[in-house]
């Protein structure tokens, strides 16, 4: 009886070994940015929520808002890696990616189809050429844009092959559209055509 039941208690450890996640494993929370953003701000609308007198939004707008900003803090709380992205377009992606270890700035690259960003790296978002079109997105017609993605996320980036209209496969909790005035960002104008004829050069597994 007594071996049944070390036999039985060491099946049990050595499952939990495959099922628990890594307790020393740092999670994105602790090193990103947007942790303590998101945090504050979600705090700021729960105190607001609480309030019976508040009437700066309406109940459903308040809602969604609060509920955006908890899923996006959970992302944080339980992603292990940067923004990863992979390219299923059948073309080259340009993203904007940058190594968080090594400290180096933003910048654009091209990342091949079928390639997936080196997790060590941060991409940090998908350049839209200014021919381009994403669905469920409302962009500018006719004018580059940006679309910035959470820290922690995991996006595949695929094309419709009728009309190559790209789709982003995560929560649009997620995603936020890089407002054109930033300068933090280099935006080319520039079409899908332009893109294609780079080299891939972004850091890949």
């Amino acid at each position: 009886m007594k071996k049944v039941k070390h036999w039985l208690i060491s099946l049990l450890c050595i499952a939990t070994l495959f099922i628990a996640t890594p307790a020393l494993a740092d999670r994105i929370a602790k090193k990103s940015p947007d942790y303590p953003v998101i945090v504050e701000n979600l705090n700021a609308l729960l105190t607001i929520k609480a309030d019976p007198q508040q009437t700066e939004y309406t109940p459903e707008i308040l809602t969604q808002e609060i509920s955006r900003l908890e899923f996006q803090k959970y992302v944080l709380e339980t992603s292990e890696d940067w923004g990863i992205c992979r390219n299923e377009t059948g073309k080259n992606l340009a993203i904007y990616a940058r190594n968080p270890k090594k400290g180096t700035p933003t910048s654009i690259f091209y990342l091949g189809n079928g390639q997936e960003t080196d997790d060590n790296w941060d991409c940090e978002g998908v350049y839209i050429p200014n021919d381009a079109k994403v669905a469920s997105l409302e962009l500018p017609s006719g004018q580059p844009s940006v679309v910035r993605i959470l820290d922690g996320a995991n996006l595949t980036i695929n094309a419709n092959p009728d009309t190559g209209e790209l789709s982003l496969d995560v929560p649009s909790a997620l995603l936020e559209v890089v407002d054109p005035t930033d300068t933090t960002l280099t935006i080319p104008n520039v079409t899908q055509a332009d893109v294609d004829a780079q080299t891939p050069n972004a850091p890949i597994d």
